[in-house]
């Protein structure tokens, strides 16, 4: 049995970013802009080596999960991808500023 591989999901406030490692590589980046109660994701990017594995949906679960549970903050989905991936995840929406 293989063990899962370690993530990690570090808030680059100086940056406004979120990066994304997995086994203490940088794999994924998501930049953001905060407006009063809305963290707008405006970009995401995984590594060219990761595409298609999941890695995106992996990232966008883990920011949107810390979102929902270390703030108020509702999520402006402005990436196409998180905009794709919080349709195709219904149990999310609720984080969506409408």
């Amino acid at each position: 049995m293989t063990d899962a591989p370690a993530t990690e999901l570090i808030d680059e406030t100086t940056h406004n970013r979120f990066v994304y490692r997995v086994d203490g590589e940088d794999v994924g980046v998501a930049d953001y802009q905060r407006t009063p109660g809305v963290i707008h994701i405006v970009h995401t990017e995984v590594d060219a080596h990761r595409r298609g594995a999941g890695v995106g949906g992996d990232m966008v679960r883990a920011i949107l999960d810390r979102i929902r549970d270390e703030s108020s903050d509702t999520v402006g989905a402005d990436c196409p991808f998180v905009r794709s991936w919080l349709d195709d995840h219904p149990d999310y929406l609720g984080l969506e500023a409408r």
